[in-house]
């Protein structure tokens, strides 16, 4: 029986693991919930584990730091397309095009897609190639921008969880 209990205590460590380093790629994949997934890993330990290596202010911070995730996420695509004059068209064909990059370009077509996608929908609004570029050039940096803070944020949380365990 305790080697049954010692298996599934393992097998569930190594789901977190892979939970976590899942939400680790999904800061920068736009199709998974990256520091979603990171809390959730943690959570989940807690509350498989209880809380004695990882306490209530850990999981309170890290949760914390999941917000700040969304918020500065939403606020660099913003301001990053706005600052270079985007419209609400661009802002969505940015977004059309990261979701479309991604499945057919791989990370470059992430790369790539909110840039052709923010030109597209101004050129559909009626504006030039220069002006729509210019706000696609924009979208493509509030974009990356958030994308390594997101990045930077998921690693944050996976760190302070690792602490935790480990003092």
């Amino acid at each position: 029986m305790a080697t049954a209990t010692l298996i599934l205590k393992i097998l569930f460590i190594i789901f977190i693991i892979l939970l976590m380093v899942i939400g680790l790629a999904g800061t920068i994949l736009p199709v998974l919930p990256g520091t979603i997934l990171i809390f959730l890993g943690a959570l989940l330990f807690v509350l498989f584990f209880g809380f004695e290596k990882v306490s209530v202010g850990i999981i309170i911070a890290i949760g914390v730091i999941v917000l700040l995730s969304i918020l500065f996420d939403f606020l660099a695509g913003s301001i990053g397309a706005r600052k270079f004059g985007a419209s609400k068209a661009g802002v969505i064909g940015a977004i059309l095009g990261a979701i479309v990059g991604l499945f057919v370009g791989n990370i470059f077509g992430l790369i790539l897609g909110p840039l052709i996608g923010a030109v597209l929908g101004e050129v559909i609004l009626g504006k030039n190639l220069k002006v729509a570029g210019k706000a696609g050039v924009g979208t493509l940096v509030g974009f990356l921008g958030g994308a390594i803070m997101k990045f930077v944020f998921g690693l944050l949380m996976i760190l302070l969880f690792v602490f935790a365990l480990m003092f």
